[in-house]
């Protein structure tokens, strides 16, 4: 069986839905997850952590604009966002995520 997670990785998104669609998407079948499953935090994959990072960044406006949300410099952001540093635990929080710390896993708060 299929969790959420993999679910959403598997789904090729058109690219005529407008990301905060498909935001919502994505959040909602990790609703039916949770639920699904009795847990009441999903975990996460890496890649997902980033997409959720990209959607903050697209609704502060610029890199800029969520940095200085984040409390970061934008060249750090930039570094995050290329996986060139891993996501500081106040940068998981800020989009609504705790960092575990066995693998590349996050769970959702």
């Amino acid at each position: 069986m299929m969790r959420g997670t993999e679910i959403i990785s598997s789904i090729a998104w058109s690219s005529d839905l407008h990301p905060d669609t498909i935001t919502e998407l994505q959040e909602a079948i990790l609703d039916l997850d949770r639920r699904a499953f009795g847990s009441n935090r999903t975990e996460v994959s890496a890649a997902s952590a980033f997409a959720r990072l990209e959607a903050f960044v697209r609704n502060c406006g610029s890199a800029r604009q969520a940095a200085a949300r984040l409390g970061i410099g934008p060249g750090f952001l930039s570094d995050i966002r290329n996986a060139r540093r891993p996501m500081p635990d106040h940068v998981c929080r800020a989009i609504g995520l705790e960092r575990r710390r066995i693998g590349e896993r996050y769970l959702e708060i």
